[in-house]
């Protein structure tokens, strides 16, 4: 184990025992909210509740080994509790719903697309998952999160008409289906013109697929992810991502990788639904010379092209749109199909969906939605955090090309030395290996491994704490991505001074002790940052005390500037942002000023 990860038995003896029973809006001190003592104790009664609908491990190994016999019943139950809210899946038709699956974008997908709407003068509801900092996060109107006054009410509301059952029934519902739930009670009660609904995992069976009639559905860039529970194939995959498929609703997808399209366009085929495969966002036409994305990335002009399309379709299938006409590729003028006659939709392969002029409500959409926690940079004095939460391997090359191209340009204007740290963490069934591997192409001076969670305790009543992985088991997993970070390290350094023994900086004899000094443990993100820090961020508080006990890389120490690229992880990336900015004051902002 690398001589820095003492820290973690040193840590065990001094601070274990101590409860962090924090709110998260105090970690700072310097962004505090006040909220009245009613409206605290009723959300934190709320989230306490919440929280004590997570599954355990168990539960959760359960259901994976069962989810061929019991998958099924996953949209049933979510429709029984439904009508426990005196809520009809008829009755969903009325959120004229867009539904939005796939492995990767699909948060960002979304964000657009409910910017576009809103921006064309309509109320919206927006859910997604995971939250970044708070729960309400997740269910938003005209873009903006419930209040913890609001997301409360409408809690205990739900929670105590779901507690209302027979003793035939079974228990209250899980986490993410009671959110959903509570989602479409909340849009249909504030009487939302449009709902964006983020499917969960998979499509198929998901909860969210207890929806019948949406307006218009899409598929995200496909990848394996959740593999355990969706399948080990892209084929398996991209099956269960084409399960909110609808008969004659029309669909949209973007360029996918190899194996994955043919399956969308056979179950589009067998469903009976029209499929078109989104366009090059240069193909559109806007008045401006360049339109710049509000969400950071190249990768997300595909997934602005995406919610361009499916805004597109959902104005003109609900009549806000007229039939003005769009411009086709080849400069010719076509008037859009409405695509809900399926009887001539016979195509060999999905075709292209017609790219369109911009006016403002599509382009301001774009260029000022915002989405944290994705190619998100924050910079504090001396520090720059850079935060994605990439969680697969094709999503972490983009994260790092992006990242690589942010740091050379903060470089060019940063007069010192600059220490570049990763901080990463990666959960569940995700192979450390293939969210590692990419990283390695960036030279880190310094690797951070943490579990998802702020503190060492876990609060019941924070919105962050996830009670469904044993605490030991969250260690182990630090543990493991780190021996393969250093193993993927020592095998490049071994490449290096193969290829180049005389000009080698390494000795073959130094190899491993250098990366010892490479690596770090910390048993909370909260502890993690303050360490980096290294006094530079005066309001961290943490029980970390002094650092005598650890070896510090003196390049840290005298470095001008400190980068960080915290990724692997949504989760974890939300637990940085709970430190250093608790507020989302990006988003914030943006929401006051109608942006």
């Amino acid at each position: 184990m690398p001589s820095l990860c003492l820290w973690n038995f040193v840590r065990a003896v001094r601070g274990s025992m101590v409860k962090h029973i924090v709110n998260t809006v105090q970690l700072t001190g310097r962004r505090a909210i006040h909220l009245p003592a009613r409206v605290c104790l009723a959300y934190e009664e709320a989230i306490s509740a919440l929280n004590d609908l997570q599954s355990n491990a168990a539960v959760l190994e359960k259901a994976r080994r069962e989810k061929s016999i019991n998958a099924h019943k996953n949209i049933l139950a979510t429709a029984k509790w439904l009508e426990k809210l005196s809520i009809s899946v008829s009755d969903l038709d009325e959120l004229n719903i867009i539904h939005v699956s796939g492995t990767k974008g699909k948060g960002s997908t979304c964000a657009f697309t409910e910017s576009i709407l809103r921006r064309h003068g309509l109320k919206t509801g927006f859910f997604s998952s995971p939250h970044l900092i708070a729960v309400c996060e997740r269910i938003r109107i005209n873009g903006e999160p419930l209040s913890k006054e609001m997301f409360a009410s409408y809690f205990w509301d739900v929670y105590t008409k779901l507690q209302k059952k027979d003793s035939k029934e079974e228990e209250m519902p899980t986490y993410f289906k009671f959110l959903t739930v509570m989602a479409f009670y909340v849009f249909l009660h504030e009487k939302v013109d449009v709902a964006v609904i983020e499917v969960g995992v998979g499509g198929l069976y998901d909860c969210t697929n207890v929806i019948r009639k949406p307006v218009v559905v899409g598929v995200t860039s496909l990848g394996f992810d959740h593999i355990g529970v969706l399948g080990d194939s892209i084929e398996k995959i991209a099956f269960q991502k084409a399960g909110i498929f609808k008969p004659n609703i029309p669909a949209f997808t973007v360029p996918q990788m190899e194996g994955a399209l043919p399956v969308l366009h056979q179950r589009a085929l067998e469903v009976g639904c029209s499929l078109h495969v989104v366009p090059p966002m240069e193909t559109y036409e806007w008045s401006t010379h360049s339109l710049k994305l509000g969400i950071p990335g190249a990768v997300q002009s595909v997934n602005a092209s995406l919610a361009l399309q499916l805004t597109k379709m959902w104005l003109n299938q609900r009549n806000k749109y007229g039939t003005e006409q769009l411009l086709v590729p080849d400069g010719t003028i076509k008037t859009p199909p409405l695509l809900t006659d399926m009887e001539n939709y016979h195509p060999l392969t999905p075709p292209l969906a017609i790219p369109f002029k911009l006016i403002p409500p599509f382009s301001n959409g774009l260029q000022q939605c915002v989405w944290p926690g994705r190619f998100q940079v924050l910079r504090e004095g001396s520090i720059t955090y850079y935060l994605d939460g990439a969680h697969t391997g094709e999503s972490m090359e983009a994260c790092i090309r992006w990242f690589r191209e942010e740091c050379t340009n903060e470089e060019k204007q940063t007069k010192g030395s600059v220490f570049r740290v990763l901080l990463f963490n990666c959960t569940g069934e995700r192979k450390a290996e293939t969210l590692l591997a990419p990283l390695t192409a960036k030279c880190f001076d310094l690797a951070v491994f943490c579990p998802n969670k702020v503190f060492i305790t876990k609060d019941c009543a924070s919105d962050q704490s996830n009670f469904t992985v044993d605490p030991q088991k969250e260690m182990h997993q630090c543990e493991v991505n780190m021996k393969v970070w250093c193993h993927m390290l020592s095998s490049i350094r071994e490449e290096k001074i193969a290829a180049n023994p005389s000009t080698s900086e390494y000795h073959s004899s130094s190899i491993h002790a250098n990366i010892d000094m490479d690596c770090i443990i910390f048993p909370c993100i909260l502890d993690a940052l303050c360490w980096l820090s290294q006094g530079r961020e005066t309001n961290f508080q943490s029980e970390l005390g002094d650092f005598k006990h650890t070896v510090l890389p003196p390049k840290l120490m005298k470095a001008s500037q400190l980068q960080v690229l915290v990724t692997g992880s949504l989760h974890l990336v939300g637990g940085v942002l709970a430190v250093i900015d608790p507020e989302l004051s990006c988003q914030t902002k943006c929401v006051v000023n109608g942006v």
